[in-house]
């Protein structure tokens, strides 16, 4: 089985169980975002991901992202002390495979803001804005450590 058909079972399995991250949006949110009206919640979300945004989307589009830094992946589950080294690849590296396997995690990967805003600035975007974030609870929260990114970018009319 391949890590996509890992994360689509575990994806899966977390929606059925009412993961806050898989709960989709109702027609009265999007009709209200197309109106410029939104509350969408980004964080607590790769090059060629970003070139396939850009292709898909039409010039003077918005695109909004939330990722996940990489401290969230160095980190114990107590968030206490750092156990991994980066990148967080569980296809290249089997002990940090293990730790996804016994948190039922499905596969993850670390990305670097070289990756995440890099890749969004090759594939042709404009960042517009961006924002950090927590993870919301926990010691890292505490500390006031920022763990997720929030970006919103545009396709330029011409390109």
């Amino acid at each position: 089985m391949n890590y996509q058909d890992i994360n689509a079972e575990t994806i899966d399995r977390w929606i059925e169980e009412g993961w806050e991250w898989g709960i989709p949006l109702s027609h009265e949110e999007y009709v209200n975002a197309t109106n410029g009206k939104w509350d969408v919640k980004l964080t607590p979300t790769i090059k060629p991901i970003w070139k396939e945004c850009f292709r898909v989307l039409k010039a003077g589009g918005i695109l909004l992202s939330g990722v996940d830094h990489y401290i969230n992946y160095i980190v114990d589950d107590e968030e206490k002390e750092i156990v991994n080294s980066l990148p967080f690849d569980p296809l290249t590296n089997e002990e940090q495979r293990k730790q996804l396997a016994e948190a039922d995690c499905g596969m993850q990967f670390s990305h670097s803001l070289e990756e995440q805003i890099g890749g969004q600035l090759e594939a042709g975007f404009t960042l517009l804005d961006l924002y950090e974030d927590t993870n919301g609870e926990g010691r890292l929260h505490e500390l006031s450590i920022p763990t997720f990114l929030a970006m919103r970018a545009i396709k330029k009319v011409g390109r």
